[in-house]
């Protein structure tokens, strides 16, 4: 059913507050969470129709509608269903706009977004009969705005500010090509033959297809390459001048400790966007981070801007602002309150913080730099068996009115309403370090966290479930974590042959003190370089590292599984091309996009192109040590020995 964020709400008191909300219909976005039993799933040619679930897949759908009566996991099923992935299927859903929130839609600066979290994974999204967009990774979210289509009739103009598209039905399609197709026919354009592993059974192609390796069959897994609607699906109705804060990242730079007591530096790049307002595309905003212990919510530091622009040509570099004074005071053996030393007052009237200049309809990198003092070794974030897993929270938060700039008071809209942003993720106090030093023979790996060198005990993540909506369950995932910190394992290594894991995933390792060695999603292939390709993978790389890289537990970001190693020792001979392409294919995909989105994003990670590897000749300029993954003086080894083993 139809249902609206937030949820908590009484049932009774919900049109209440619905009306509550647009009251002031600039300040908040509403969700209307589309999941839930009410889909249908067809066929091409409509012979098969099921019931369906969102987030679910086809295949689970079928079979709890009654279709197939075998779990596919059963016998020989993985074969018996291949004829699912080799259809074209379409998810469909009816709905209806509630009255408040169309009437929102309808204003001049009126904006419904229809957000997919997960589609897996070639796709045409309609609504009402009308093409909304395409789709062709698994690996990251889908936001369309469809403003107009919701708030026009079928073939008219949109209508007056105003205007209330309520009760009416809307239709929204999803209509899925084949994977095995899609993968085919993105592989024949291809001006020549890209090669992968091949497994019992497995469907080829998957190194053209931006979902789970695994999918397509791997030695742990059938070969089903589930058609999905995996995550959740929503419509986000909200205000065009409403601002987004998209994202917090972060370096750390720790100090020596005196005394028993250390600093840090925290050096933060808050994401901004703003698709409307202002005046000549500027709109001017107050920017203020905090970093609190989530305990007692006490600030331990605060600041503005870098650089807070007084105008939108004239900037004062380095400023920042006092903290609040209640967070000031005895720091009773704890954490101090951090400013900068060049501190001058705010010129934001309310909520503190320092104006920037935003440009509209761009996304906006916001530098804020906060250091932290007084951190004692039970302050700081260990691994499992090492220390304590301190937690704080880092905090960005916006306004758009009451903004003093050049002696007079400027608001969002005429009415002078709010418009706040907030933004919160975890962070924990640890320096990590990854040990690369000449040793006899060869150089050293190894991981050295808080200046600790740390044995690492741990284990490969693969995807929990063949269905990638059941693999992502709390419970599932808790439960193996959970099993692993019993275990004594201090790391788990999330595997480039699956997928990204959930934010519990990564919450949870930060409780347990369980590091995390995250790969991107290439495994025991070589891949296209075309432009299309790296375009999805930069959007692919800078998500997930914005995604991930506040938790503490994600120590070094990884390119790759073994496609390294393949390509030196030759698993794919005879070689379609001369190797020579292949390798150049390589370092385009890995150094010139992977690596280069990854540092895009102001973090501080180690990282490793593929996994083996022998590592670096030199780190700056950034130059690969070639030769044979697998020697063992030199890098990271996968260490296989069946003979021993067996």
């Amino acid at each position: 059913m139809l249902r609206l964020a937030p949820t908590r709400a009484v049932a009774k008191t919900l049109p209440i507050l619905v009306f509550a909300l647009f009251v002031c219909s600039n300040c908040v976005a509403v969700d209307i969470v589309l999941d839930g039993h009410d889909w249908t799933v067809r066929n091409a040619n409509g012979s098969i129709r099921a019931n369906a679930s969102v987030p679910g897949c086809v295949l689970t759908d079928l079979v709890r509608d009654g279709g197939p009566h075998e779990d596919p996991y059963y016998r020989f099923n993985e074969r018996s269903y291949r004829w699912a992935a080799l259809e074209s299927w379409t998810y469909r859903k009816r709905f209806r706009l509630p009255a408040a929130l169309a009437v929102q839609a309808g204003r001049q600066d009126g904006q419904v977004l229809l957000v997919f979290e997960g589609i897996d994974v070639a796709a045409k999204v309609t609504l009402d009969g009308r093409a909304v967009g395409r789709v062709a990774s698994a690996f990251l979210p889908h936001t369309f705005d469809v403003t107009l289509l919701l708030a026009r009739a079928a073939d008219g103009p949109r209508p007056a500010a105003g205007a209330s598209a309520a009760g009416r039905e809307h239709e929204l399609s999803v209509t899925f090509t084949s994977t095995v197709t899609y993968g085919a026919a993105e592989a024949a354009s291809y001006p020549y033959a890209v090669p992968e592993t091949e497994q019992l059974r497995s469907i080829p192609h998957r190194n053209f297809v931006r979902s789970a390796s695994s999918q397509f069959g791997w030695d742990f897994s059938p070969a089903f390459a589930p058609t999905c609607v995996h995550k959740s699906v929503k419509l986000v109705v909200t205000s065009r001048r409403t601002p987004l804060i998209t994202a917090i990242t972060f370096s750390q730079e720790h100090s020596p400790a005196v005394a028993g007591t250390s600093s840090v530096v925290v050096d933060a790049s808050v994401f901004v966007e703003v698709a409307a307002g202002g005046e000549g595309g500027l709109v001017a905003a107050c920017v203020r981070v905090d970093i609190a212990q989530p305990a007692t919510d006490r600030i331990v530091a605060s600041a503005a801007p870098a650089c807070l622009a007084h105008s939108p040509t004239s900037q004062v570099c380095g400023a920042s602002f006092a903290p609040p004074a209640e967070a000031a005071g005895s720091r009773d053996g704890g954490v101090g309150v951090g400013k900068s030393s060049n501190s001058s007052s705010s010129s934001c009237s309310r909520g503190g913080g320092g104006v920037v200049w935003l440009r509209v309809g761009e996304e906006n990198r916001v530098p804020v730099k906060l250091r932290v003092t007084g951190l004692r070794e039970n302050d700081l974030w260990w691994p499992r068996g090492h220390g304590p897993q301190t937690l704080f929270r880092i905090v960005a938060s916006l306004n758009l009115t009451d903004v003093e700039v050049a002696t007079r008071t400027t608001t969002r809209d005429g009415n002078g309403a709010a418009a706040d942003a907030r933004l919160s993720r975890s962070l924990g106090f640890r320096k990590v370090r990854v040990v690369r030093e000449p040793v006899e023979g060869g150089t050293s790996f190894y991981f050295e966290i808080n200046g600790v060198p740390v044995f690492v005990k741990g284990a490969n993540v693969v995807p929990a479930d063949s269905f990638p909506h059941r693999g992502a369950a709390d419970a599932t995932l808790g439960g193996l974590l959970e099993a692993a910190a019993a275990a004594n394992m201090n790391m788990v290594r999330v595997w480039g042959g699956g997928v990204y894991q959930t934010r519990y995933f990564y919450d949870r390792c930060d409780e347990l003190g369980l590091m995390v060695w995250q790969e991107f999603m290439f495994a025991c292939a070589l891949y296209p370089r075309h432009e299309a390709f790296l375009q999805s993978v930069r959007r692919e790389v800078a998500f997930w590292v914005r995604a991930l890289a506040h938790h503490p537990s994600v120590v070094i970001f990884g390119g790759n599984n073994e496609n390294e190693v393949g390509l030196a020792t030759g698993w794919y001979a005879p070689l379609p091309q001369d190797k020579e392409v292949f390798v150049t294919d390589y370092v385009r995909l890995y150094l010139d996009t992977v690596r280069a989105a990854l540092l895009a994003q102001g973090s501080d990670h180690d990282f490793v192109d593929s996994s083996p590897t022998n590592g670096l000749l030199s780190a700056s300029p950034y130059v690969k040590l070639w030769g044979n993954p697998g020697n063992v003086s030199v890098g990271d080894i996968h260490y296989y020995n069946y003979a021993a083993d067996g």
